[in-house]
């Protein structure tokens, strides 16, 4: 139950359900936008906001798995206000392909991995795949040969010591053993997977320096069009 002041300084509360369920939902936050003022709901639902001055002010109320709630309210004497509370679908955690050859989160890998996205790529306006991972610290590119934190050096001729892989599959050319950047296309390309140290044991002796791996984007029924247009000075 709730008590309220009915002085210059409000009281205010009530309560945080779930739209589908019904169901209280403990522990949402509740805050006056510009302000200190804020509760959590209690294994009720109910919350109370004391200590309030009278006048019109923006609430939000928050919870993992639901959509945020913004709205104009305001504060007068006996005021008691009610949400209902509408699940979302949570954005998961990068997932990788490269670490144990199945699907995993990036945190439950063992060693040093990073992705680089499509959106990295398109923001960057990055021209080639090989300029994409100058981003990734602890990576050096040079022509079409790479380097993982110093563990393969540069072995023009010889062969690469960076697996290249194409969803999985080894990339590398039949007559140097290297990469060939240029045949891969950008517009394609969902993700760059870059496991950063020695994977041998699962990817054979090109893995030595570590492993670069190029996911695509799963194909679409209609068809796209993608035009990249560059300019500069000279």
């Amino acid at each position: 139950m709730f008590s309220f002041n009915y002085s210059n300084a409000l009281d205010f509360g009530g309560r945080i359900l779930s739209i589908d369920s019904k169901k209280p939902i403990s522990g949402a936050t509740i805050k006056l936008e510009g302000t200190s003022k804020g509760s959590i709901s209690n294994k009720s639902g109910e919350y109370i906001i004391t200590n309030i001055k009278s006048g019109k002010y923006r609430i939000l109320v928050s919870f993992v798995g639901y959509e945020l709630i913004a709205k104009e309210i305001e504060i007068k004497e006996g005021i008691k206000l009610d949400f209902e509370m509408v699940e979302t679908v949570l954005n998961m955690n990068t997932i990788t392909t490269i670490g144990r050859k199945d699907l995993q989160a990036v945190q439950e890998v063992p060693i040093s991995i990073s992705n680089i996205s499509s959106e990295e790529i398109n923001v960057r306006g990055t021209k080639s795949i090989e300029k994409a991972l100058e981003y990734v610290s602890g990576v050096e590119v040079n022509r079409d040969n790479i380097s993982i934190r110093g563990t393969s050096g540069f072995t023009f001729g010889i062969g690469s010591r960076v697996a290249l892989l194409l969803d999985g599959s080894p990339l590398l050319s039949g007559d140097n053993g290297d990469m060939k950047f240029d045949a891969l296309p950008l517009f394609n390309i969902e993700r760059i997977e870059i496991i950063k140290g020695a994977s041998s044991a699962l990817y054979g002796t090109s893995a030595i320096g570590g492993v670069v791996n190029i996911v695509t984007q799963t194909p679409k029924e209609e068809g796209e069009l993608n035009i990249r247009l560059l300019t500069g000075f000279y």
